[in-house]
Parts: structure tokens; sequence; C-alpha cells
């Protein structure tokens, strides 16, 4: 019965977010337009978007993404969406270069693309990390009880990234009033985390990109093609070597075959690195270049 209302709800939310995105595309809404059909049809979604921007020590934790994805290579969201988030954060979003944490939550959720992997909202809508994580209410769907999608995705992600960096972990605890009390009472310590640290480019633009895959409780989350089920969770960073800044870029489920390809990965100097999952660095082309890579198993 339980997966059976997730299975609603995860339809539900598709339809509405669908009708939603089509409709402000199809009337050519303005900014204000836009954010006035958002408040009148998914109220609590407005509410919890606007919420968000007040975050904003939580947010700067974020790096930056382009609109372009790497798979497909069409527009992920479009202009007028992203116009209306940034005025519902108070943080404007201009392409081609995004807020990387609001382009891939709420930006997400209002994306029409059809990708290899299935629709980009679907690992917000179909509750994958609540599930896999034992919690017991939304804490990373559209809308929750308790904090918001972005604020809680920041703390959670946050917690496995920056382990071993001082400051970033005290700026999170500092800002735990953003956040669903239920994050607060994971064991981080205990979590299983695989991983891969890469460096490429040169000088003042040399950058270290840092994966994480956490294993996942529950291996048999289904996938939205149904095609493989998902073991693991990856956690995409990039640190700016010369001022060892680290900032979040994205996240998302993949399966066992996917973890194996990723630890088996060639290591060493002169290996092949690549900028993914549409992250944005200065200076940094999308082909591969040579540089290192280390992988640390759990």
């Amino acid at each position: 019965m339980h997966e059976e209302k997730s299975q609603l709800m995860t339809r539900d939310w598709n339809r509405k977010l669908d009708e939603l995105t089509h409709k402000i595309l199809e009337q050519n809404d303005s900014t204000s337009q836009a954010v006035i059909r958002l408040w009148k049809q998914c109220p609590k979604l407005h509410e919890q978007v606007v919420r968000s921007g007040t975050g904003l020590p939580l947010l700067k934790l974020w790096g930056l993404s382009r609109n372009i994805d790497d798979n497909t290579g069409t527009e992920i969201v479009a202009s007028p969406i992203l116009e209306m988030l940034g005025a519902l954060t108070n943080f404007p979003l201009q392409p081609p270069v995004l807020h990387a944490g609001i382009q891939h939550t709420y930006g997400y959720l209002f994306s029409l693309i059809d990708t290899p992997y299935g629709r980009k909202r679907d690992r917000w809508v179909q509750s994958y990390l609540e599930k896999s994580l034992g919690l017991k209410r939304p804490t990373f769907s559209p809308v929750v009880s308790d904090g918001t999608l972005l604020l809680n995705l920041t703390y959670f992600l946050g917690r496995v990234l920056f382990r071993g960096r001082p400051a970033e972990i005290s700026c999170l605890r500092r800002n735990r009033r953003f956040v669903d009390s239920e994050l607060l009472k994971l064991n981080f310590r205990r979590l299983k985390c695989h991983r891969i640290t890469e460096e490429l480019g040169n000088g003042p633009d040399r950058i270290r990109i840092v994966i994480d895959i956490l294993s996942l409780s529950n291996s048999q989350l289904p996938n939205p093609s149904n095609t493989e089920n998902l073991d693991g969770l990856l956690i995409y960073g990039i640190e700016e070597v010369p001022s060892k800044r680290l900032s979040l870029i994205t996240t998302f489920p993949v399966s066992k075959e996917t973890i194996e390809e990723l630890l088996n990965q060639p290591c060493g100097h002169r290996v092949e690195v690549q900028l993914k999952y549409n992250a944005f660095a200065n200076n940094i082309p999308r082909e591969p270049l040579l540089g290192t890579r280390t992988i640390q198993l759990s």
C-alpha cells in the first residue's frame, strides 16, 4: 500500500509540474505572472522556493552549473523558469552559468527534457534518499514538512562531501535551523563512502574534482526506467585548487554497474580526466584532458 501511495504521488507531481511548466511557456508568462501562477497552482512549493532563498550561508556552499545537458546537448531548464526561480530565491539565474544548487533541485523539477536516465526531476519525486536512509517523512521532495528540498539537500550532501573540512562543517552546523531536524539525527560517520579525486588544469585554473559514492542501504530502489537497481548516491564537487574552495555541484543515484565502472578507472598521473554532469569551471573545456586520479575505497 505504501509503495502504491508513493507511486501515485510521483505521478501526481509529474502531471502537476508538467502542466504548470507548459502553461508558463505557452502563455509567455512574464516573471511576475509565472510567480503568481506557481503560487496559485502549487502554493506550498512556491513557499518553499522562497524560503530556500533565506538560507544564504548554505546557498554559498554550491558552485556553478551549465544549463546544457551533457548527454543530450539540449537546454535543461527554460529561461522563463529560471527567471521565476531567480525572483523567488532573490538569487538571479542568468544562463549560461547558474547556481548549481537551485538548478539541480527546483530547476530540475520544472525541466521537460528526457535523458537516457529518465527525467531530471525523478530523483526528487521518487523519494530515493528518504527510503534508503530510513527517514520517516519527505525530506528531499518538492514539498517537505521541515526545511526545504534545497536546504535539506545542502546539509546532507555537505556533511558527506565536506568531511575533514572544519570551516564548511562549522557553516553547516551554524545553519541547522534551516534544515529538517531528522537530518540532525543521522550518524554520518557510519555512512560508507568511496572517494574519487581528480585534478586537471593549470595555474590559477587548476581544479580538483571530488566524487563521493555513498552506499545506499536499500539495493532494491528501482531507477526511472526500471532496468537496473540503484545501489549508491553519487555526490559531485569541485575545488578551486588555488583558493582551496570546495563547492557542491550535483548528486544523483547510481547503479552497482556504474559504481564498479567508476571505481575501476585508471589511476595515477597523465590519465584522461573530464569535467562532467553539467559542472562549470573557468577555462576548463568539456573534452577529456590529461590529469591525475586517485581512488580511496571506504
